[in-house]
């Protein structure tokens, strides 16, 4: 749906005596976005958006999925995700009439549907500058610029009337189930926008599928469906591979080590970060003191976010090794004893050229 978005921009200075005043500055711009914005949300209310979506997101899936002899099992679903957009849907294959008026234009199997505007009561809106069906359109740019030009169509707001629910448009030609569609209102009045200017509350409706495919599955056969394997101890959790495409044992646990290492790598460099922040956090009055004199207090926190970091890194490694003593004693040894020799090596270097300093 075509919306407003709120962008946000922040800038902090420092004063003197440390204070520090932040100045945030607010924009609007018009967006196409698949969730709805909370319009109510916005430092400016003069934005508003539609309360709810027309056309909202509907995903079906079949009751029982074949690979072959088998079922898929249920928590493998959520993980078919090469879905395919219908491009041969037009304006045509919408049953309902209703809903087949309004649409404006399709393209590519999508089809781009005006906001509903109710036909009681409706009267032009003083706002669009009309007059007998010309006016002039306002058009503002993200930086604010606001463009004008003449167009040949009028703006309706609504003055009155009611709303009534309608029936869901099926799509003809299709080997699927469209999701169902349930305007607010019901339309009689012309729709007034277009793809190439769309108004607040225009939506672009599209329907998609998964094709069928061949997948690669690695589990334990249940009777006619496929379980994790778990071993008998119970370590090294559950296993239930799966897979697009016709690959082999060996290639898909192969794929399974790797994506395992890379989630391991990223938890480290997320603890890492955290306990560098944390350690920042911890010595961040000493800079914020600082901030009495101008300059002085971002020099320090410069200061702080290395003596951080390095911290870390070391603390880090050692909580690594730690691990590894449960899980690998030799390679945990090992990392631990290195650790060590960098920890000792560190504190003897510093010790020294204190000591050389003292000396001087």
């Amino acid at each position: 749906m075509y919306q407003w978005k709120e962008k946000r921009s922040s800038k902090t200075t420092t004063g003197l005596g440390g204070k520090k005043t932040t100045r945030t500055t607010y924009s609007y711009i018009k967006v196409w976005e698949d969730s709805l914005i909370d319009s109510g949300s916005f430092k400016n209310r003069s934005y508003v958006n539609p309360a709810v979506m027309e056309f909202g997101d509907s995903t079906f899936m079949a009751e029982t999925i074949d690979i072959g002899s088998y079922k898929l099992p249920d928590e493998l679903r959520g993980r078919i995700t090469w879905d395919t957009q219908l491009t041969e849907i037009t304006k045509a294959n919408v049953t309902k009439a209703s809903i087949r008026s309004r649409v404006a234009s399709d393209q590519n199997g999508e089809l781009f549907i005006p906001k509903v505007m109710p036909a009681e009561g409706a009267g032009v809106s003083s706002g669009a500058g009309t007059n007998g069906g010309i006016g002039r359109r306002r058009m503002q740019t993200a930086d604010g610029t606001v463009n004008e030009s003449n167009t040949a169509t009028a703006s309706l707001s609504p003055s009155g009337g009611s709303s009534s629910e309608v029936a869901a448009p099926m799509i003809e030609g299709t080997t699927n189930n469209p999701p169902t569609l349930r305007p607010t209102a019901d339309v009689t009045a012309p729709a007034v926008s277009s793809l190439s200017y769309p108004q607040i509350g225009d939506q672009r409706v599209s329907w998609s599928y998964a094709p069928e495919t061949t997948v690669t599955i690695v589990g334990v056969q249940n009777g006619n469906t496929l379980k994790a394997f778990v071993s008998k101890t119970g370590d090294g959790g559950d296993v239930l591979l799966f897979k697009r495409g016709n690959y082999t044992v060996g290639a898909m646990f192969d794929e399974a080590e790797a994506s395992n290492a890379a989630t391991t790598w990223i938890l480290r460099f997320v603890g890492y970060a955290v306990m560098t922040l944390g350690l920042y956090l911890v010595f961040r009055p000493i800079e914020v003191f600082a901030d009495i004199i101008p300059c002085v207090g971002s020099i320090i926190g410069c200061g702080i976010i290395f003596m951080a970091a390095v911290l870390s890194a070391v603390l880090s490694l050692l909580t690594i090794s730690i691990a590894w003593l449960a899980a690998r004693p030799k390679i945990g040894g090992i990392v631990l004893a290195v650790s060590l020799i960098v920890v000792g090596g560190c504190a003897f270097g510093y010790k020294k050229i204190r000591g050389q300093k003292e000396e001087d």
